[in-house]
């Protein structure tokens, strides 16, 4: 009979192939979604079936993950708002409508947006996102703007302090575990929407 193959280092048990990076970022989701922020590469390793040495190799040390589950989650934030928006809506309501979608991304992977918080994204990756989270409240208050005679181009600073904004109340929402997320999109909505949506009914009129 023939000798069993010896398992090279870093080669899961059995022999079987290697996973890939999406495997592995999938793994590490389900991991930190069950054992929390507080979850480590080992428990990464065990929730795919590999050893360790492959998480490394495959997706990097702890804060290249941070990267890549921050890029995870900005994605589905993206396609969930992007969902959320209907042309028949007022734009207070597609507002309202991607606040929701949000915060309910938020809620159902709750410990990978705590984990990713917890240390957060590198510096140029941390820039991408909040441009990419804030394009759609750019698109939405822009053309609002212009109508109202104010300048176009402010729409970035809202978008920016708007996304900085939900990420604080979501981080304490989290945290506090006070209501759902239906009622904090309506707080959210009475005032973002209606502290810089009125301001989009007229022309200013600065003394």
């Amino acid at each position: 009979m023939a000798a069993a193959g010896r398992r090279g280092p870093g080669r899961p048990r059995g022999g079987g192939p290697l996973v890939g990076r999406p495997q592995v970022l999938e793994a590490a989701v389900r991991a930190i979604d069950h054992h929390g922020p507080e979850a480590t590469m080992d428990d990464i390793a065990a929730a795919a079936r590999v050893t360790k040495p492959i998480v490394y190799r495959t997706v990097g040390d702890k804060a290249a993950l941070t990267d890549a589950l921050s890029e995870w989650l900005v994605d589905r934030i993206a396609a969930a708002t992007a969902a959320a928006a209907h042309p028949g809506q007022t734009p207070r309501q597609q507002f309202h409508a991607a606040v929701t979608a949000y915060l309910t991304t938020i809620a159902e992977h709750r410990n990978v947006f705590l984990f990713v918080n917890a240390v957060g994204p590198s510096t140029e990756l941390f820039h991408r996102l909040v441009d990419r989270s804030a394009a759609g409240i750019v698109t939405l208050f822009g053309p609002l703007r212009v109508r109202a005679g104010l300048p176009g181009a402010g729409a970035a600073t809202w978008g920016y302090g708007i996304i900085g904004a939900m990420q604080v109340v979501a981080t304490m929402w989290l945290h506090h575990a006070y209501g759902d997320a239906a009622e904090i999109a309506d707080d959210m909505t009475r005032l973002l929407w209606d502290g810089a949506g009125t301001t989009t009914t007229a022309p200013a009129n600065h003394a």
